[in-house]
């Protein structure tokens, strides 16, 4: 009887170990018809998304297609060459723009061919025919690395070379003739002319492109001085004019132009990303006037030319001086005892009024005084000096009795921002016409 039943538990279990393999094996079918099939090769990218030239180009202008979901922070949107095509010694000016979503483009620094510059004056970089490539950087700083520049975005602008010799233009150059950064004597040098047709020329006409008038000259050759960095526009590093000249003849009919990229770095807007610092402007007269009681002042403001931070004072540290070979004195004084307010908001001025009391002496020359700080949002550390001088015949300055010529040498030292001035310095302020030529007769170096 036992046999009979075992047969029938025998044939269950043999049926069910079937069953459990046949499932087992439908199931690592289905398992490896699920798995992952070798990826399909990716398609190149496309050309606007490399930045490759389209037609636009032959035209002089290259329009960097939007980037992908991985745009950087920046990037150049154009690129523009206004002569496409150029002889040998023949000058193109290229221009760029940048799109900076996150921020504002006129805080990064852009470079083309080497130069630093929105706007560049360029020759192509070789003699033979053919094309030729001008390196294109744009770069930001980074403030939690003071002085350094990260390069985001790389490109070029493309100039043709053709098998000739340059027609008649213009190579404009710029020098500095004098202290005054913005100070700059411009000249119009012919190439692809003979001197003889150069001598034809009636006149010059220069368009500096900072919003002044032309000028007409006679010679190929100006003086004109640009805007100061408080002047040309808040928040910018680096600000490019270009300026034009163009060269007539008798008949009122053109014969050459030529254009010069002038570019000007604004140094209080560099600090905040060199030094992690806020440079305050400080406009003054460095000698000081006496009131009633004989107390020496000097009438100050500060300037904030940053677009977004706000600065607060936190003291002032006076660094006072003897006239003789005593060692400088230091203390430290409430920002309350000189200036209205010790907030200043962006592009704001505050005034206030120096006084040479408490414990300067009429044995002291002059008083330096270190302005300290902090701003907000950014946590930059604020800074600023000025400084005034007690007695004008000390350190080789020549004492000057009549006090509309002091005005005058005190007018010249606040232009230059020195202590002092030089019978040079004066004479380049009198040509520049900042000064009355009268002064030159009481000054010496």
């Amino acid at each position: 009887m036992s046999s009979c039943h075992g047969r029938p538990r025998l044939r269950r279990t043999l049926a069910s170990l079937i069953i459990a393999g046949a499932v087992a094996l439908c199931l690592l079918l289905a398992f490896e018809s699920r798995s992952p099939l070798a990826p399909a090769p990716q398609a190149p990218a496309s050309s606007s998304q490399q930045g490759v030239r389209d037609n636009s180009a032959l035209a002089g202008v290259l329009r960097l297609a939007d980037h992908a979901a991985s745009k950087p922070a920046f990037f150049v949107s154009e690129v523009r060459v206004d002569k496409p095509e150029v002889c040998r010694g023949e000058r193109a000016v290229v221009s760029i723009r940048a799109e900076y979503p996150a921020g504002d483009p006129d805080l990064l620094v852009p470079a083309i061919g080497g130069r630093v510059g929105w706007a560049v004056s360029v020759i192509a970089p070789g003699e033979s025919a053919g094309t030729y490539d001008i390196p294109i950087q744009l770069g930001e700083p980074r403030l939690s690395s003071p002085g350094e520049l990260v390069e985001r975005e790389q490109t070029s602008a493309r100039i043709k070379l053709k098998d000739c010799d340059a027609p008649s233009a213009l190579w404009v150059t710029s020098q500095q003739p004098t202290h005054v950064e913005e100070d700059a004597r411009l000249k119009a040098t012919w190439i692809g002319l003979d001197s003889g047709k150069a001598r034809a020329a009636n006149q010059y006409v220069w368009d500096f492109g900072d919003g002044s008038a032309r000028v007409h000259t006679a010679q190929p050759e100006v003086r004109h001085v640009f805007p100061a960095e408080e002047d040309r526009g808040p928040g910018k590093r680096v600000f490019t004019y270009l300026v034009n000249a163009e060269a007539f003849d008798d008949m009122g009919r053109s014969m050459a132009r030529g254009a010069l990229a002038l570019t000007f770095r604004n140094h209080l807007e560099e600090l905040k990303y060199t030094d992690h610092r806020l440079q305050l402007l400080a406009r003054y007269h460095p000698h000081a006037s006496v009131t009633k009681d004989g107390t020496p002042f000097i009438d100050v403001s500060l300037t904030n030319l940053d677009v977004r931070e706000t600065a607060e004072l936190t003291a002032l540290e006076f660094r006072i001086v003897p006239c003789s070979a005593s060692a400088a004195r230091f203390e430290r004084h409430a920002p309350a005892e000189v200036f209205e307010s010790r907030e200043l908001l962006p592009r704001a001025t505050i005034s206030g009024r120096l006084m040479a009391t408490g414990s300067v002496s009429p044995a002291d020359c002059h008083l330096d005084v270190s302005v300290i700080g902090n701003s907000y949002p950014g946590r930059l550390v604020v800074g600023g000096q000025f400084s005034m001088r007690l007695r004008l015949d000390d350190d080789g300055v020549e004492s000057i009795s009549d006090p509309n010529r002091r005005a005058d040498v005190e007018q010249a030292m606040a232009l230059l921002g020195k202590p002092y001035v030089t019978g040079q310095d004066l004479a380049d302020l009198v040509e520049l016409g900042r000064l009355p030529a009268s002064v030159l007769a009481s000054a010496r170096r």
